[in-house]
């Protein structure tokens, strides 16, 4: 936590419920759980409206996070292959690699 920190996302299945908690007390007290796809919107929603939010004490600036998007989109944009040329692979005799006729 802190200044720059990011949540840990671990995508591969060995590592699946690692952080996993037992929820049946919580559950029992009357915690209901909702669909990720409505917890992920309702999120953004509260994050987009919010008016004036102060700065967070956690995570990425936007600065921070426009940068890296942008360095990403970097790396991720395939380059174009340079083309050989027909001399630059033969040299200037055409591919004549005989003895001079």
């Amino acid at each position: 936590m802190g200044e720059r920190s990011l949540p840990l996302w671990v995508a591969d299945p060995d590592w699946a419920g690692f952080s996993a908690r037992d929820s049946s007390k919580a559950r029992a007290a009357g915690l209901q759980t909702r669909a990720l796809a409505e917890t992920l919107t309702d999120g953004l929603m509260w994050e987009t409206t919010r008016n004036a939010p102060p700065p967070r004490r956690a995570g990425l600036s936007d600065h921070d996070e426009r940068s890296l998007l942008q360095e990403l989109a970097r790396k991720l944009t395939p380059r174009p292959r340079p083309s050989l040329h027909f001399s630059a692979m033969f040299g200037r005799y055409g591919g004549h690699l005989g003895p001079s006729p």
